[in-house]
């Protein structure tokens, strides 16, 4: 995407959550139309790779009525062939996988030029100060703790795709 479509998206972006938080404010729309209005309506893909299938699917029931698009990869062979093919507006990662671990895979992808910008969550089963800071070290725009709260993991999607 060329900077100024980039510019032009971030700004309609800005313009639907105002638009969202008003409609929400007076109480004039239906709980549906208010998730749905949107001036952007292109899906987002989100990659999420986690070992887990049980994590994996959560996240995929958490957004299956929004704009945003799950794909998911059980394996880092599996995110390799998936970004090969499809588009990836933002990732969360599970730092706990086998073979390249989530901080190796973080700190990979902000090397290479195609994926400095897109936005990555690490995905963590505690709450070790040492961990998150060095997932922010390595380029993580974002963390959880496992278990989740779907709420919270909603809300940091939809924020960080907003400013992507």
């Amino acid at each position: 995407m060329n900077q100024k479509k980039k510019g032009l998206q971030s700004l309609v972006n800005k313009i639907s959550k105002l638009k969202k938080r008003t409609l929400a404010k007076e109480g004039l729309v239906h709980l549906d139309e208010y998730k749905n209005s949107t001036f952007n309506l292109e899906t987002k893909n989100v990659l999420v790779v986690d070992e887990d299938e049980e994590t994996r699917e959560k996240i995929k029931k958490v957004f299956e009525k929004s704009y945003i698009s799950i794909l998911t990869a059980e394996s880092v062979m599996d995110f390799a062939k998936i970004i090969e093919k499809s588009d990836v507006d933002l990732m969360i990662i599970d730092i706990r996988l086998s073979w390249v671990d989530g901080f190796e895979l973080c700190e990979l992808l902000r090397a290479h030029g195609a994926f400095k910008t897109v936005p990555i969550i690490l995905s963590i089963d505690h709450s070790y100060q040492e961990d998150i800071k060095k997932g922010f070290d390595l380029g993580a725009n974002a963390y959880m703790i496992k278990p989740f709260e779907e709420k919270e993991l909603q809300k940091k999607v939809e924020d960080l795709l907003a400013l992507s």
